[in-house]
């Protein structure tokens, strides 16, 4: 049975800390140049799967404070190498993030600058097949 043996936290730039579990230190590394994902969010939301896999929902662009919809998928054997996935059907940001059972939850958050409002719709997708589902939960 494989089992984590790293934790992975994205900084705001291209920088990502990877914790090393059993040797208990952080490390600093850079997202692959070849990454789809390039950096400069906030306020994302971010999940591990039973897959190994650690996934980047949502956030807001630091540059020019624009909430975001996309989902990035960052494989097992690369942490450092995120793939782009289907959107989520409304930007947000603020919100939490869980894999559960093999589906990943995103709700809550904001959906534009300076919304005060909290969003009432929870965005959910099967990891295996990444298709989306969309749910309005009153």
């Amino acid at each position: 049975m494989q089992t984590f043996d790293q934790l992975v936290i994205f900084g705001e730039g291209l920088e990502a800390y990877l914790f090393r579990i059993e040797k208990g230190y952080w490390q600093k590394k850079f997202v692959d140049k070849n990454s789809e994902y390039q950096g400069g969010l906030k306020h994302y939301g971010m999940t591990y799967s039973n897959s190994y896999k650690v996934y980047v929902t949502g956030g807001l662009q630091i540059a020019n404070s624009t909430p975001l919809n996309t989902i990035y998928e960052f494989g097992a054997s690369n942490y450092l190498l995120g793939l782009r996935r289907k959107n989520m059907n409304h930007p947000r940001y603020g919100h939490g993030t869980v894999s559960i059972k093999g589906f990943i939850f995103v709700f809550g958050g904001f959906y534009r600058k300076n919304h005060t409002n909290i969003y009432s719709l929870v965005f959910h997708f099967k990891l295996l097949l990444l298709l989306l589902f969309f749910q309005i939960v009153l």
